[in-house]
């Protein structure tokens, strides 16, 4: 299939499949969201990615592990600790030999809609061990809302000013499907949103059930989103992705406490978890812990800085790109570094010149220890970018 008749039939497939997207397709540089290539990984990697989330579930599913991160968020206690949330993803990097580095978990993850319909174009399986992948989907959504809910749903899809995220269009496809499958769903500024007698209403005072979340600010610290966190912590909507679960696996603190000496024997009892979950860790660390500031600039070509709370790789420097001004700024905020752990090249073929200087991670869409989906992102330069001509979301296949 020539890459003109790829995008157009994913154009077709999006349109036809989610109407409210159609005002939406000319504008979209579909060559930058999705690549037309399909990545091929040995089994190996997928294997080592799946043993790892279930160990990391094992221990942010223990009872003593959540206390220990309730320390630092108390005010979450008042609800019940919760690991599960719609849609966690598990990034890593991989080598060719079939090794997977965990580069972060997020408890908010784009693209799984993105995902299968690039698959679909290609004609790919659109399941994961036989199970599919879409209603697999549906079931955590059906999970999640009626966790306080009953099984008549009123859904708000929620963000920060909604129609200007990258991932609108994603967002809209999210509105079609959960409407075909019978919910009564719509799109919401987190900032509109208002609670009152027991009650979260969008801005036209509908009243909202279930709120697939998909603010950034993960713990709903900004007085602008008061009335959604009220409704959260009073328990009179259902939140997901929601502050437990981030607190407990996605928060950036959590990979570098599982890089201390005999943090995770404390709660993992089991040597295999142990073992499958250590295999992938990359070691990651405060970056106050690391010695004193001449000390961390020296290395810093060896280092990867983020900030604790960043996604969509917002801030994040390579050390051996990072300036002394935006260092010395970096001192300032609450920063973990990690070891510099390279994403892997793409294996060129000659048909993929110009794929030269590529590289991807690797994403897995996971509910509780299940994955459901997986796609890679294919990108230039520093970090997943979204930006060059025939990168962005790679369907991927194991074998």
């Amino acid at each position: 299939m020539s890459f003109t008749s790829f995008y157009r039939r994913l154009n077709n497939l999006c349109g036809s499949r989610y109407p409210s997207t159609q005002p939406l397709l000319t504008s979209v540089e579909f060559d930058r969201l999705f690549s037309p290539h399909i990545l091929t990984l040995p089994v190996a990697v997928a294997d080592r990615a799946e043993k790892a989330i279930k160990a990391h579930y094992k221990l942010i599913s223990d009872t003593s592990y959540q206390k220990h991160c309730l320390q630092e968020n108390s005010w979450l206690g008042s609800l019940p600790a919760r690991p599960d949330s719609v849609l966690t993803g598990y990034d890593f990097h991989t080598t060719p030999t079939g090794e997977a580095y965990l580069v972060e978990v997020n408890t908010n993850s784009s693209s799984f809609m993105l995902t299968y319909l690039l698959n679909e174009a290609h004609d790919l399986p659109l399941s994961w061990k036989g199970t599919s992948a879409l209603e697999s989907l549906w079931e955590t959504f059906i999970t999640e809302s009626q966790l306080e809910s009953g099984s008549s749903v009123a859904a708000a899809i929620v963000d920060e000013q909604i129609t200007q995220q990258k991932m609108y269009l994603e967002f809209l496809i999210y509105k079609d499907w959960m409407n075909s499958r019978g919910w009564q769903t719509d799109l919401a500024d987190a900032e509109s949103l208002q609670y009152a007698g027991g009650m979260l209403r969008d801005m036209h005072g509908r009243k909202i059930d279930f709120v697939y979340n998909r603010l950034t600010d993960f713990y709903l610290s900004d007085p602008r989103w008061t009335a959604l966190k009220k409704a959260y912590l009073e328990r009179a909507v259902s939140l997901s992705p929601h502050p437990w679960a981030y607190l407990l696996g996605a928060d950036k603190l959590r990979l570098a406490e599982l890089s201390q000496p005999d943090f995770l024997e404390s709660y993992l009892k089991s040597d295999q978890s142990l073992s499958d979950l250590k295999s992938v860790l990359i070691p990651t660390h405060e970056l106050r812990s690391l010695g004193s500031p001449e000390e961390v600039w020296a290395k810093r070509k060896s280092l990867f800085f983020k900030p604790r709370q960043s996604h969509g790789s917002k801030s994040v420097y390579r050390g051996s790109s990072v300036s002394k001004k935006v260092f010395e700024r970096l001192l300032e905020e609450d920063i973990v570094v990690q070891e510099y752990v390279p994403a892997q090249a793409w294996p060129l073929s000659p048909e993929m010149q110009h794929m030269e200087n590529w590289k991807f991670d690797l994403r897995f869409f996971v509910y509780k220890d299940q994955i459901q989906l997986a796609v890679a992102r294919s990108y230039q330069g520093q970090v997943t970018n979204f930006s060059s001509p025939y990168g962005g979301l790679t369907a991927v296949i194991f074998e």
